[in-house]
C-alpha cells in the first residue's frame, strides 16, 4: 500500500485482488444516457516506452478488441504521442480498421520526446468536433510529458469545458520507491473528468487490466 498525494489531497494506492490492478474513479460513473459514444486513444511512443518495468502492451492493445466490435457506430480517434503528436486515425475507420490501425502503432519502437498534453488536447479538439453525448479519452502512457506546448491546467480545462471522460492507463508497473510523478498526472485527469485510472504491479496482469476497461464502455 503506498500513498499518492494528488491536487485531490492523498489518495491510498493499494493493490487489490487477484488480478493486483488498481482503478481509482470518481463519482460520475456513467457514460450518459445515450449510447451513441466517440472514442479517442492516446497511445504513448515516445522513447520512454523501451523503460524496463513496463506492462506488456501488445497483451493490453488485445484486451481492448471488443470496444471495436461491439458498436460499429462508434467514432475512433486514435493519436500517437513522440515529439509530435499524430493523428493515425481520424474517426473514418470502422472498427476493425480502427483496432487494426492500434495494434500495428503498439507494435512500433518507440523514439523521440513525449508530447502527452498537445496530443490529449488534439483528442479532445476531434471529441469536441463530434455530436455524440458520450466523449471518452483513454490515454495509455507512462504519464510524464516532456515536449508540449499546452500546459497541464490547460488540459484540465479542456477536458472539463468539453466534457470528456478520460480512463487511463499507467503503463509503468507499480514499484515501491518508484516516482509516481507520472501516475499523479493520469489519476488526475481521470478523477477531475470523472473517469478512472489504472494502474497494475504485475506484467502478466495487462491482460485482466484491458478487460476491465472494457467493461467500462
Amino acid at each position: 500500500m503506498y500513498l499518492l498525494k494528488t491536487t485531490f489531497g492523498l489518495v491510498i494506492v493499494a493493490l487489490l485482488g487477484t488480478a493486483n490492478f488498481s482503478a481509482f474513479r470518481a463519482s460520475r460513473d456513467s457514460l450518459g444516457n445515450s449510447n451513441s459514444t466517440s472514442v479517442a486513444i492516446v497511445l504513448d511512443n515516445s522513447d520512454s516506452m523501451r523503460a524496463k518495468d513496463q506492462i506488456d502492451r501488445k497483451k493490453l492493445i488485445s484486451s481492448l478488441s471488443p470496444l471495436f466490435q461491439v458498436d460499429q457506430s462508434r467514432r475512433f480517434f486514435i493519436i500517437s504521442v513522440s515529439t509530435v503528436p499524430k493523428l493515425v486515425a481520424d474517426g473514418n475507420l470502422d472498427g476493425p480498421a480502427s483496432f487494426t490501425a492500434l495494434e500495428k502503432l503498439a507494435s512500433r519502437r518507440g523514439e523521440g520526446g513525449t508530447a502527452l498534453y498537445d496530443a490529449c488536447q488534439l483528442a479532445i479538439a476531434k471529441l469536441a468536433q463530434q455530436p455524440d453525448a458520450n466523449k471518452i479519452l483513454l490515454i495509455i502512457s507512462d504519464g510524464l510529458d516532456t515536449m508540449s506546448h499546452s500546459t497541464l491546467a490547460s488540459l484540465k480545462s479542456a477536458l472539463i469545458d468539453n466534457r470528456v471522460k478520460v480512463y487511463s492507463v499507467n503503463v509503468s508497473l507499480a514499484r515501491a520507491g518508484r516516482s509516481w510523478k507520472g501516475f499523479e498526472v493520469l489519476t488526475e485527469l481521470a478523477l477531475i473528468s470523472g473517469g478512472e485510472a489504472f494502474q497494475i504491479a504485475k506484467s502478466d496482469e495487462s491482460q485482466t487490466m484491458g478487460e476491465a476497461i472494457v467493461r467500462k464502455f
